[in-house]
């Protein structure tokens, strides 16, 4: 079975260093046999969690974004991915409004 890697891009600067550096593990990752995918959140139009608790009674965010076209994507990863809440300076708000909004997996 082939192992899917999904890139959450969050900087600004479409072609920064944090992207070369998310393209120089795609390029690993494709070398090793992964099919890759890369997502550029700073272009996405996605709110950040209202922490309405919905996702937890109906399964599913409902907030209408474009975070809803990530979901299928997220879903088809491996189990192991586990975003928990995330509340850092250092980290970028497309990419913390974007994990928020991550159901968990059980």
């Amino acid at each position: 079975m082939t192992k899917k890697v999904l890139i959450l891009k969050g900087s600004p600067r479409e072609k920064g260093n944090s992207a070369a550096l998310a393209e120089r593990v795609a390029a690993g990752a494709r070398e090793a046999g992964a099919q890759v995918e890369s997502v550029y959140l700073h272009s996405l139009d996605i709110h950040p969690c209202d922490a309405c608790d919905e996702c937890q009674e109906k399964g599913t965010c409902i907030i209408e974004d474009d975070m809803q076209t990530l979901y299928s994507k997220i879903s088809s990863l491996p189990r192991g991915l586990s975003p928990n809440q995330t509340a850092s300076v250092f980290v970028r708000l497309s990419v913390t409004e974007s994990v928020d909004q991550i159901p968990p997996r059980h």
